[in-house]
């Protein structure tokens, strides 16, 4: 496979197309989910500056998720993409948490700096209890532990 002659290629399997294709779903349900999530906060915000604010964590998530896959020497497969989905979705809860308390303790009198740092001390214990939570909830999941689809344990019983 290595020297094909010119106009033959490799035959695309069943699987490398599902896969693509799964792919391609994959980031449209990334992409509508943050264009849904940025006009529901232009609403909520009446503003188009403060959701980007609150979503330029987003591609920070994204950017330490491929850095620890590839320290960890994992590749991209199906269950690393929805670990994604739900990165994407607690990183955007998380900016949302604090972007708002500072938005109030500004409008309270508080400022800009202040409301800022009030915010992250605030907010980081909530913050921390919501991922902790996710983590232990997807833990089993991420793991491959408990009974498979079938019923029958993922791993061959002796």
């Amino acid at each position: 496979m290595k020297n094909l002659p010119a106009g033959v290629r490799k035959a695309a399997s069943d699987d490398e197309d599902s896969e693509a294709e799964l792919f391609g779903g994959i980031v449209l349900a990334m992409l509508a989910g943050i264009a849904l999530i940025y006009a529901v906060m232009v609403l909520l915000f009446k503003s188009f500056f403060k959701p980007i604010t609150i979503l330029s964590a987003l591609p920070l998530s994204l950017g330490g998720a491929f850095f620890a896959m590839w320290i960890a020497g994992k590749g991209f497969d199906l269950p690393s993409m929805i670990g994604m989905l739900m990165l994407l979705g607690l990183a955007a809860k998380n900016s949302i948490l604090l972007v708002e308390f500072a938005i109030e303790a500004e409008r309270s009198g508080m400022r800009r700096h202040e409301a800022l740092v009030l915010a992250c001390t605030e907010r980081s214990r909530p913050i921390v209890m919501t991922t902790v939570a996710m983590i232990m909830g997807m833990l089993p999941t991420a793991l491959g532990l408990g009974q498979g689809p079938s019923g029958a344990p993922p791993w061959p019983s002796p």
